[in-house]
């Protein structure tokens, strides 16, 4: 008796390790929808993420085009002024070298005043000579057109309250004097910070291009144009994105030039504006180099972008600053992205049900199957496994029934069961 039990268990013992193929199946629909699900939230990071990437590209786009276009309309503005003082100074230091010059001081400020005439783009056009820069002394003009007490030769050709001379002051100021003292220091063209004089008796923001006159390399003065501000601000305001966008314009001393707050003009920007004192833009502004960034402010998000605006032959740089608000889609439309996130939500609970239904009609075949494979496998049980042809385990139990018959037939010899009945 016991030689014929052992194929029947170790049969039973094969039926069930076969009876683990199935759930092993199952197994990995599950996994596989599971996968799906993640796809799914994956998908929606990677749209999320490709729409912001979008919005910094479109917002540095059309940022790089207005900056480009502004920043060459001050270059070519202050190119124009740095050419018109150029003039200036090569025809004093002309006149200069000549002792015998007829009347010089008189042909100058005749050229002054002609070349703010012609060009009423600039506020003013001056000289600032060294004391007794001229053949005569400066005390034998005093108070004399473009001079001051002593005679000094300083006109100062502006059209602000219609064209008229003043003096030129604050050569010695060395906070206001650059204007004057670098050219002299260096014997090259100078773009000074934006200062505030008094020009018409209004105190006015302006910026200066100077040129040093010299003659046989002896430093004589400095010739220039001003340009005011208000003039610079209001194309810098007017390139400002509309909304929440904003402009600036700077130096890379960080001294700002243009700005949406017209009491900083003149003033330190980096102590005004912490945010910008981030290393790696600092050295940017400093260096005149290109750097874009993003930034949130109140709750929005910018994309600014610095460009920096370079003078031929001349000392420092300036930065154009330009923002660009953006928002990210949850910002833009919260209604369609939560209505999105919702639907996402429900179409993965839905394949989860999906999945759960299918793993449980699956698994409850799978466990009659055993059931009936293990009666089947009780020695002498010759019920059939009864699973109809089309169903998913007809197959499987087809072969187990002749798997265990096979087993039975090896066990039982055709003599022994005759015997037995």
């Amino acid at each position: 008796m016991t030689s014929k039990k052992n194929p029947a268990l170790s049969t039973a013992a094969k039926q069930r390790r076969t009876c683990l193929i199935s759930p092993m199946r199952l197994k990995l629909a599950l996994g596989a929808a599971l996968l799906v699900i993640l796809s799914f939230i994956a998908t929606n990071i990677v749209v999320y993420d490709k729409i912001r990437d979008e919005q910094i590209e479109y917002s540095s786009r059309i940022a790089e085009e207005n900056a480009a276009r502004l920043s060459d309309r001050i270059k070519a503005n202050m190119e124009q002024g740095l050419g018109i003082a150029r003039i200036l100074a090569l025809t004093a230091e002309n006149i200069l070298a000549d002792k015998n010059y007829p009347a010089p001081r008189d042909f100058l400020n005749k050229l002054l005043k002609t070349t703010i005439s012609e060009y009423p783009t600039f506020l003013a056009a001056w000289m600032a000579m060294e004391p007794d820069a001229f053949s005569e002394a400066d005390s034998t003009h005093a108070k004399s057109q473009g001079a001051d007490s002593s005679g000094r030769f300083l006109p100062y050709w502006t059209l602000a309250g219609g064209l008229h001379v003043e003096t030129c002051t604050d050569m010695e100021n060395p906070e206001t004097g650059n204007y004057y003292q670098i050219p002299k220091q260096t014997r090259k063209a100078y773009i000074d910070s934006p200062n505030t004089y008094a020009v018409n008796n209004q105190m006015t923001n302006l910026v200066t291009i100077s040129v040093p006159i010299l003659v046989n390399g002896q430093f004589k003065g400095v010739a220039g144009v001003d340009f005011s501000l208000d003039s610079i601000s209001r194309a810098v305001k007017a390139l400002a994105p509309a909304g929440q966008g904003y402009a600036m314009l700077m130096t890379n001393t960080g001294i700002a030039v243009a700005h949406e707050n017209p009491n900083i003009i003149g003033l330190d920007i980096f102590k005004y504006d912490r945010e910008l004192n981030e290393p790696a833009l600092l050295q940017a502004i400093r260096s005149g180099m290109n750097y874009n960034r993003v930034v949130k402010k109140d709750g929005v998000n910018f994309y600014e972008i610095y460009i920096p605006i370079r003078f031929s032959d001349m000392s420092g740089s300036w930065t154009l600053l330009l923002a660009y608000p953006f928002q990210s889609p949850m910002e833009s439309n919260p209604t369609a992205f939560i209505l999105a996130a919702a639907l996402t939500t429900l179409a993965a609970a839905a394949m989860l049900a999906w999945a759960w239904l299918i793993v449980k009609r699956h698994l409850a075949k799978v466990e009659l199957l055993c059931q009936r494979t293990t009666a089947l496998l009780s020695y002498p049980h010759t019920e059939p496994l009864v699973f109809p042809p089309g169903d998913e385990l007809h197959g499987l139990s087809r072969a187990i029934e002749s798997l265990v018959y096979d087993e039975r037939h090896e066990a039982d010899p055709p003599n022994h069961r005759a015997g037995s009945q």
